[in-house]
């Protein structure tokens, strides 16, 4: 009994302290605290949504751009496949040269003058001879390729890009010069989704100029000077017709490089700079 009132003796002290404490409080400024705790997890819940729904449209992207990049990279894979039977045909016999900085001059030279035997002798002219025979008609072939992929590409990357730079353009703009974060935010983040596109564009097509430019210094790096006649003439057709580079154009008077891609987010951004400098003036 004693201890039943000495525990209800204690709820009432710790109750009346309570309602002291409750006295001396402004239910107003409780209320506005709570406000502001639910106003800021609105915002955070409103940044994080916004970065998911960024991320999974950059996926989406990639999944809807998949079939055209994949013609673009299948492409510069035969590129590969072509430059590593050039170069396997020019280096089988290179066995006997080596770059070990430990040898002495005279197994230099001795090294030296075996390449060179071994480069004129019968047995490398003829397996030369046998692997680049069918190479300058495969070539002629992959000419055909890529000059028939530009003209079934070239339509629908210039509606896709054009759509896409004017979406980045007006969506760098947007979101640079209203001032309100919960506006500008989102616009932000779709014109990141519509600059990752540029760049998958202008990436694969850059990366299909160099790895044509690299076929013809590939060979020309090779020693195909100490071959014979005839595999010199085979070489140097094949470097002549690398000449002009493998590409794909944009409306046929610009070509698809990571270069143009940057001329588009440069004006982009230099129109939102000058609307945001007259807005400030205003």
């Amino acid at each position: 009994m004693k201890h039943c009132i000495a525990f209800i003796e204690k709820w009432f002290i710790i109750a009346e302290w309570l309602l002291q404490i409750s006295s001396l409080y402004n239910y107003e400024d409780c209320y506005s605290t709570i406000r502001k705790v639910f106003y800021w997890v609105y915002k955070i819940a409103v940044i994080i949504l916004n970065l998911f729904v960024t991320v999974t449209s950059i996926l989406a992207l990639i999944k809807l751009e998949f079939t055209v990049l994949m013609l673009v990279v299948n492409a510069i894979n035969i590129y590969y496949d072509y430059e590593n039977v050039i170069q396997k045909t020019l280096k089988q016999f290179d066995f006997f040269w080596t770059n070990n900085q430990n040898d002495n001059l005279s197994n230099r030279i001795y090294n030296k003058a075996s390449e060179e035997e071994l480069l004129s002798s019968k047995v490398f002219h003829t397996a030369l001879s046998n692997n680049l025979n069918g190479l300058i008609a495969r070539h002629q072939k992959l000419l055909e390729f890529y000059r028939r992929l530009d003209k079934f590409l070239m339509p629908t990357i210039t509606v896709r890009l054009a759509i896409t730079s004017a979406a980045f353009i007006l969506e760098t703009v947007t979101g640079l010069v209203v001032r309100d974060m919960n506006i500008s935010l989102p616009f932000l983040q779709y014109a990141t989704t519509c600059l990752i596109q540029l760049l998958l564009y202008g990436g694969s097509g850059h990366l299909l100029i160099y790895k044509s430019q690299n076929l013809s210094e590939a060979l020309y790096d090779s020693r195909w000077i100490s071959c014979k006649r005839d595999i010199k003439r085979s070489v140097l057709l094949i470097q002549q017709r690398c000449s002009v580079s493998s590409k794909i154009t944009i409306a046929s008077w610009m070509d698809l490089t990571l270069q143009t891609m940057s001329s588009v987010v440069r004006f982009s951004f230099s129109i939102a700079t000058v609307l945001r400098q007259v807005l400030d003036k205003k």
